[in-house]
């Protein structure tokens, strides 16, 4: 809110709630430091996190309440719950066929009780494929993710069919 306010945005609101796979209650762990790494499950066991129960809906009925037509683009960086809001967007993800940008680190998947693979796999079988940036620029197109990814959170997804011309332009490997 503070945000909003500070850097004169007027074409945004603000909802207070959390995305996950179904409309609920349930607790987020957080740091009085600062937000970051607050989530459903206490990532880093710090004996002094706090813990606050919060609204949290799928994003098919956010999508559905407000009558959108579109969605674009997905920034996903929820801490280890990716997985979840994906769950709870799949009707949305099959009309829409957004693009998306989602923090996977294994660590945290692991701590939510799920593989980074499931979110790789649950997109795929929605028509994605998987492509993370070589120079911070080009696109190069991923089966899965490795090891020696460390320190690489961030991955796209693009729609097979809906994404193919942007696919070409930012991926010089598909252009053969």
């Amino acid at each position: 809110e503070k945000n909003i306010k500070r850097n004169v945005i007027t074409n945004c609101f603000l909802m207070n709630y959390g995305l996950s796979n179904e409309n609920r209650e349930a607790f987020l762990y957080y740091f009085k430091s600062g937000s970051a790494i607050a989530s459903i499950e206490n990532l880093i066991d710090h004996p002094n996190a706090r813990k606050e129960k919060c609204l949290f809906k799928t994003l098919d009925t956010v999508f559905s309440d407000l009558a959108l037509e579109r969605l674009d683009l997905v920034k996903c960086d929820v801490e280890g719950s990716e997985l979840f809001v994906l769950q709870g967007a799949k009707e949305t993800i099959k009309k829409c066929h957004p693009i998306f940008l989602i923090e996977i680190c294994e660590e945290w998947c692991t701590k939510c009780n799920y593989r980074s693979e499931d979110i790789i796999h649950f997109l795929i079988n929605l028509g994605y494929d998987l492509f993370s940036t070589s120079d911070g620029s080009i696109l190069e197109r991923r089966k899965k993710i490795r090891r020696v990814d460390q320190g690489k959170y961030n991955y796209f997804f693009f729609h097979k069919e809906k994404h193919l011309d942007l696919i070409t332009q930012l991926c010089p490997s598909d252009r053969k």
